[in-house]
């Protein structure tokens, strides 16, 4: 039911000819979203597959919803609340990778539309962004990366240049250090580019 929901009224952000009907709900909407952007414990659960445990999140879906609509509104109003930036934030390191990427595009979108929205939670990100793009390059060396895995390096990629490019975030000495450390001096990046 939630899933719908949040798929409907990323349907009516999106289209322009209704977007206007969320205008004055607009708070109500992207509570109801932000709500639904952390992980849910209840819609983890592990199946047990003899001599191994597999981990199945029903909430994933869920999740990927609310963070579309939030990027809907974003883009139709031209404005995201702090805890959407927060929020963005905190799913990058998420456990769905497909949440962690649409999270990823999400953040090269507000510093688009909000750089200093952005740019206020900047050591936030550095952290997300160096935890991620550690355990990624790991299995980039052990050769047991996926598509999926190299996309979510690539938009780190997007994410950590259009950082680069905004002289705020350039001068930041936490930024830039993790900048010069994992993109610049790193030899693998320009396999992961391809």
């Amino acid at each position: 039911m939630k899933l719908a929901a949040l798929e409907a009224l990323s349907v009516v952000a999106s289209n322009k000819a209704l977007n206007a009907l969320l205008q004055k709900d607009m708070g109500t909407v992207v509570g109801f979203a932000l709500k639904e952007t952390p992980i849910d414990a209840t819609l983890v659960e592990t199946i047990d597959l003899g001599p191994f445990k597999h981990t199945v999140d029903k909430g994933a879906p869920i999740r990927k919803a609310a963070f579309s609509l939030l990027q809907n509104l974003t883009e139709a109003f031209r404005s995201a609340p702090t805890e959407v930036i927060a929020a963005a934030t905190a799913g990058i390191a998420d456990t769905s990778e497909d949440v962690q990427l649409l999270c990823l595009v999400y953040l090269n979108k507000l510093l688009e539309i909000c750089p200093m929205m952005v740019l206020a939670q900047l050591e936030t990100v550095v952290g997300q962004f160096n935890a991620l793009f550690t355990k990624m390059t790991t299995d980039l060396k052990k050769d047991t990366q996926t598509e999926r895995q190299l996309n979510l390096l690539r938009g780190i990629l997007r994410v950590s240049e259009a950082l680069q490019k905004n002289p705020e975030a350039a001068q930041n000495p936490t930024f830039s250090d993790w900048f010069s450390r994992n993109i610049i001096e790193n030899v693998d990046v320009p396999a992961i580019r391809e």
